[in-house]
């Protein structure tokens, strides 16, 4: 392949260039033609040993279920009124059937906050994971199709590389190599998507 600046075929592939599998002249970095990177996939990540924070929900009945639970308590140890059996049974009842309530509102604050979990990869990310893969792998042809010229530090794409209507590159920088791998991956295999 010949260079379209310097005109010289003193060529390699950016994987050779990467891998160092040719001479490499001085201040070429060969880490500035890294491969695309890849898409993690979602199976692979660790998902938090921990629960997800305490909702709002759960905060506000163990608040308000404490609060209705002590009150009923408080009432019932510090004693009764004077009055007749059946005033007294009716002064009892009250905060006895506020304890109980509080408790079963404590109760259910704490199995609203042990029953939230964190979310689940569905189809949506999925199907996101899918087409990060189809990107990545379309970018990696294009890497793999990236001719470095050795004597002028730049890269370009002979014509008919990507495919046999795919017009040649002009040099380019280094800098600017990852945008254009993901620049001609678009135009290149823009209709397969």
């Amino acid at each position: 392949m010949t260079c379209p600046k310097c005109g010289r075929e003193h060529t390699a592939t950016a994987r050779q260039v990467y891998e160092r599998t040719v001479a490499l002249p001085l201040g070429l970095n060969p880490m500035l033609l890294a491969p695309p990177p890849a898409p993690v996939d979602p199976a692979t990540v660790a998902v938090p040993a921990s629960r997800p924070p305490t909702g709002r929900k759960s905060i506000v009945l163990f608040v308000v279920g404490g609060l209705m639970a002590g009150s009923g308590l408080l009432e019932l140890l510090v004693g009764s009124v004077a009055g007749d059996q059946t005033y007294q049974g009716g002064w009892e009842a009250g905060p006895l059937l506020r304890l109980v309530l509080g408790l079963c509102l404590v109760a259910s604050g704490y199995w609203n906050h042990r029953s939230r979990r964190w979310p689940v990869a569905g189809p949506v990310e999925q199907h996101v994971h899918l087409h990060n893969r189809a990107v990545y792998t379309r970018r990696t042809q294009v890497w793999e199709h990236a001719q470095v010229c050795l004597d002028c530090p730049g890269v370009f794409f002979a014509a008919g590389a990507l495919r046999p209507d795919f017009p040649a590159s002009p040099l380019i920088e280094l800098g600017q190599f990852p945008v254009m791998v993901a620049t001609m991956a678009d135009r290149a295999y823009a209709g397969a998507r």
